[in-house]
């Protein structure tokens, strides 16, 4: 009978999991052709009969990405990635940068994996006069291929010839494009809310000074410290088609009287450039050279949890000690009352979903350092892999 029991509490917690990852509105789309090496443009224009008063983009893709709204760049990060193990979605605050009529909202897309889930994306707003609207991720989606490739060794391949300036705008002609395509996901894909400044990479500190070394067509610039990010590299008076090596770069120059060549969505060493120009180049096509030293902001945020305490791993034979324990084999373990229970009060990375329905009292923790309350109705969920700390829970919780 309790076997029963703890199945039908399975099986409802099970489903109200999954309907609280639906209620995230995954509707992934993809490029026709989906590999592991191209980067992909999608966009989608929207026709607003009004500015709208409320206006929230909500986004997740498997790969890397920008966002673009109208041509601007939404977010102050370089760009946004997943944390291991699950799927980011993150939600931005476009209402700014949208107005009455036709407006673009643009992704810039890099993959980490040959994957058919590469962008989701649903718009919901309110106007001024109650009206609301939804739009989700769909064929009327167009997309094709960037620019830009990932490379096997970790880089990129850049080709400037090939840009298209008005790609994430309004007036744009559409002739190369083609309709996105849906993907039916008959899996369940780990997801989770994500801040905007989780998981994303910023411009930490920008390296002008180096030591010089010429060597006719190559060039080092060394900055004398170990630095992890990008080189960028500013060019004159190439010609188009010239292609540049640097740090696991491959630029090809699209012959505009200044230039820069730099990664965009791959991280490497940066604290020596080492630049190989074409037959014939020499430093003097260089007007300038930068070390940009990256910061992934969850690794930053995820050491400032505990300075100096180390961050355990929890796993599913450690969680079966806890006091007020049942479980079934290695499937399932349910508290009765998880107040009595020795729940981890030291931060700790779960080795495994961690679910629950809140049906009395209140709790609060931090999950990768954000603060979060679960109270009556609210659905307690902890993705694997995630770190915990901070658990305080009222003596009434159920």
């Amino acid at each position: 009978m309790t076997r029963r029991i703890l199945l039908t509490l399975y099986t409802a917690l099970l489903t109200t999991a999954m309907a609280y990852s639906q209620s995230f509105g995954m509707h992934w789309i993809h490029h026709p052709a989906p590999n592991a090496s191209d980067q992909i443009w999608f966009r989608r224009t929207y026709t607003l009969p009004h500015r709208p008063t409320k206006a929230v983009l909500t986004v997740a893709s498997e790969g890397r990405y920008i966002i673009y709204v109208n041509g601007y760049v939404v977010s102050n990060d370089l760009f946004s990635s997943n944390p291991e193990g699950i799927i980011a979605m993150r939600e931005y605050n476009i209402k700014g940068l949208l107005k009455a009529g036709q407006n673009v909202v643009g992704v810039w897309y890099a993959p980490t994996q040959e994957t058919h889930r590469q962008l989701s994306a649903t718009l919901t707003g309110s106007y001024e006069n109650g009206a609301t609207f939804y739009y989700e991720t769909d064929g009327t989606w167009l997309c094709r291929k960037a620019n830009a490739r990932m490379t096997a060794n970790g880089g990129e391949e850049i080709d400037a010839t090939r840009y298209v300036p008005a790609w994430n705008q309004e007036r744009m002609q559409l002739l190369e494009w083609q309709a996105a395509e849906r993907w039916k996901d008959t899996t369940w894909p780990m997801v989770s809310f994500v801040p905007m400044s989780k998981t994303a990479f910023h411009a930490h500190q920008v390296l002008r000074r180096p030591k010089r070394s010429y060597y006719g067509n190559r060039v080092i610039y060394d900055y004398g410290q170990q630095v992890n990010g990008w080189v960028r590299v500013t060019l004159r008076r190439m010609k188009r088609g010239d292609v540049v090596y640097v740090n696991g770069l491959r630029y090809v120059c699209s012959g505009q009287r200044e230039e820069q060549a730099c990664r965009r969505f791959t991280i490497g060493p940066a604290g020596t450039a080492i630049i190989l120009l074409p037959a014939g180049r020499n430093r003097d096509n260089i007007t300038r050279v930068e070390a940009i030293s990256i910061s992934d902001t969850e690794r930053i945020q995820m050491k400032s949890m505990k300075a100096t305490d180390a961050i355990l791993d929890t796993s599913f034979d450690r969680a079966k000690q806890w006091e007020g324990s049942q479980f079934i084999e290695d499937d399932l373990i349910v508290f009765d009352q998880i107040s009595e229970s020795s729940f981890p009060k030291e931060a700790r990375r779960m080795n495994f979903i961690m679910v629950a329905l809140c049906t009395h009292g209140e709790a609060e923790y931090t999950m990768d350092t954000e603060r979060q309350v679960i109270r009556p109705n609210d659905v307690f969920l902890v993705p694997t892999r995630h770190i915990i700390d901070n658990t305080r829970l009222s003596r009434d919780i159920e």
